[in-house]
């Protein structure tokens, strides 16, 4: 585990972080380790592998953010940042209008799969956009993303390399060997500098938590091994959002 920071350093290091939502107010299904929740009005910036992997989120251990005090972020400035993201006064936030409202901290626009994948989370009217009444969920749960990927990324680089990688997922209670965290590191280094970036991040954690819910159905022992036909193994991966 990494070494606890104390609550104002690490609220120091929030503070001095890029803003993630470029919207920020003029004036000035649960994934995300229950540590790392918060109603923190910050629009910046999750669960078990198998054998190790069926610990509970909710015990998930992120000593580094557990000493931050939430605040509330009320209905009406919510209201105002909805307003700004929705462009075109349609009512809804589309995905363009959400990705361009996101930034990863980098001049790149912010990873479309991972709004896809977020939309798809919080959209309880399947229409593929995100109402008031969502936006507040989606909120905060970007925001308990950027207290997430600040308590992992140690250096403050703006991203996390193999080991800071190593270092959330096995918190979350992954146990994964050498070359899944290799392969998970190629397959979401979108950048291609070998690290992770804080858009790329949210994808590796909610594309892992779909993929061991969808063979815990299956793992009807818990035991972390399954035996699967063919077309059921094809059905459960077409049935997954990855």
């Amino acid at each position: 585990m990494f070494p606890e920071l104390s609550r104002s350093k690490l609220l120091k290091q929030i503070c001095q972080s890029v803003t993630y939502f470029q919207i920020a107010p003029k004036s000035s299904k649960e994934i995300v380790p229950l540590c790392c929740r918060s109603n923190m009005p910050i629009i910046s910036l999750t669960v078990s592998a198998l054998n190790g992997a069926h610990v509970p989120l909710d015990n998930a251990d992120c000593s580094s953010c557990a000493d931050i005090a939430p605040q509330t972020a009320n209905r009406d400035f919510l209201w105002q940042v909805f307003q700004r993201v929705d462009k075109d006064r349609s009512g809804a936030i589309s995905a363009q209008e959400l990705q361009s409202a996101l930034s990863n901290g980098t001049w790149a626009p912010f990873n479309a799969e991972t709004v896809r994948l977020m939309i798809g989370m919080f959209d309880r009217q399947q229409r593929g956009t995100i109402s008031f009444e969502d936006f507040g969920a989606i909120w905060k749960y970007v925001t308990d993303w950027q207290i997430c990927f600040r308590s992992f990324d140690r250096d403050n680089s703006g991203n996390i390399d193999g080991n800071e990688l190593r270092t959330a997922l096995t918190s979350f209670g992954y146990r994964l060997q050498d070359g899944t965290h290799h392969m998970l590191l190629r397959k979401f280094d979108r950048m291609g500098k070998g690290t992770i970036y804080f858009d790329d991040f949210i994808q590796c954690c909610i594309v892992l938590h779909n993929l061991t819910s969808a063979f815990r159905q299956f793992d009807t022992d818990q035991d972390g091994i399954i035996t699967i036909g063919y077309e059921h193994f094809i059905q459960m991966v077409l049935n997954t959002r990855v």
